[in-house]
């Protein structure tokens, strides 16, 4: 057994760890926490099958801040130092993982039948990737300066999202979320380098 170099004794689990564990499977569920805590108390990463992985690693920029924290602690606190507003930012943005709230959660589902005729899927591993894909959609959101708190703003991302999605090449051959995340980061350029052209034109 690795042993760390300061041996916790406890740590901060969030709602959203919880939020994310429920969408699994019993057995699935079990393993992802059991591999938060190796994680977080012997400094262990286990070996994760590919639905528990894409999950865990969406907490685990939490886990590392609160292992680096209780860790400092210990140390009698990390040197003080004044943080640039990029680590500012970063530092907030990661101060925890959200929950999705089934408000958001229903209203992806309204959309993605609005927009693609597929029907709210009733199969745990579907359920899963939707959790996913809105994590992901989240994390896009915080990158670009939005609040997903605003739920009315964040429906209308998403849908917006969803618009720009039925336009592509690849939306005619689409039969699960998991095809939305991984275009996401596509989205996510097109936003950006127009958002840059705008900044140019003013």
């Amino acid at each position: 057994m690795k042993k760390t170099q300061t041996e916790r004794k406890a740590f901060i689990f969030y709602r959203s760890f919880y939020e994310a564990g429920k969408q699994l499977e019993t057995e699935d569920k079990a393993i992802f926490y059991e591999a938060i805590l190796a994680y977080i108390f012997e400094d262990e990463s286990v070996d994760l099958p590919p639905s528990i992985r894409s999950l865990f690693v969406l907490i685990k920029p939490q886990l590392d801040a609160n292992k680096k924290r209780y860790d400092n602690g210990c140390k009698g606190g990390a040197p003080k130092k004044e943080l640039t507003a990029s680590e500012k930012k970063e530092e907030l943005r990661q101060d925890e993982v959200t929950p999705i709230p089934e408000e958001i959660i229903d209203s992806f589902y309204a959309s993605f039948k609005k927009n693609f005729g597929l029907e709210r899927p009733t199969d745990r591993k579907l359920k899963t990737e939707v959790y996913n894909f809105l994590l992901k959609f989240y994390e896009f959101l915080k990158n670009n300066g939005r609040d997903p708190s605003d739920i009315e703003k964040t429906k209308t991302n998403i849908d917006n999202y969803m618009i720009w999605a039925t336009e592509q090449d690849w939306a005619e051959k689409m039969t699960t979320v998991n095809c939305l995340t991984r275009n996401l980061v596509v989205f996510q350029r097109q936003v950006e380098e127009g958002e840059e052209n705008d900044g140019k034109k003013e």
